[in-house]
């Protein structure tokens, strides 16, 4: 069983919208932010085992073309690893994110 989180600065949509276009790969509705590339960086530097857990890729390779990772950043994990899920919405949030938690349909927000 997997759970899923997904975080961003600004978007058009509400949470729920939101986060299901980041599962589809859908980014346009959010607003590149650098806080969201640092939130990244920070994010695999404290867990770097869920770096094949971290989407977008850092390489889309249907597009052969690098990913833009400044919009979104969505994590699946397996459920043995959400011990980490307060530490990581505490991290968004001091990084000024706001977010979806899918499994139990709430905002995270500020």
């Amino acid at each position: 069983m997997s759970v899923d989180l997904c975080f961003w600065e600004s978007g058009d949509g509400d949470a729920e919208e939101l986060y299901e276009d980041a599962a589809e790969g859908i980014d346009h509705t959010f607003n590149a932010s650098t806080r969201v590339l640092e939130f990244r960086a920070e994010l695999l530097r404290r867990w770097p085992d869920l770096a094949d857990s971290v989407e977008p890729p850092e390489f889309d390779h249907e597009l052969e073309a690098p990913s833009d990772l400044s919009r979104y950043v969505l994590v699946t994990m397996h459920a043995s690893k959400s011990d980490r899920i307060p530490a990581m919405i505490d991290l968004a949030l001091a990084y000024g994110l706001l977010g979806c938690d899918p499994q139990h349909g709430t905002a995270i927000m500020r």
